[in-house]
């Protein structure tokens, strides 16, 4: 379903595959926190949990934890 990469806060349709209209804006680490939804391809996706490699991922990064 998706691929590994950055993944656009608000998808741009565009006629040509590559053209670009707007600048896009992305998901970030700050996003992606246990208890946020995030909305991919006009969906809600509920983030409810991660691997305690990205937990302490987050510790170590940003001094706290992915449950926001």
């Amino acid at each position: 379903m998706l691929k590994r990469g950055k993944l656009p806060k608000i998808p741009v349709l565009t006629h040509c595959p590559g053209m670009k209209m707007k600048k896009d804006e992305f998901y970030g680490p700050a996003d992606l926190l246990i208890g946020n939804t995030v909305t991919i391809f006009s969906r809600p996706c509920l983030i409810f949990d991660c691997n305690d490699a990205t937990k302490k991922w987050y510790k170590d990064k940003y001094k706290r934890s992915a449950n926001g």
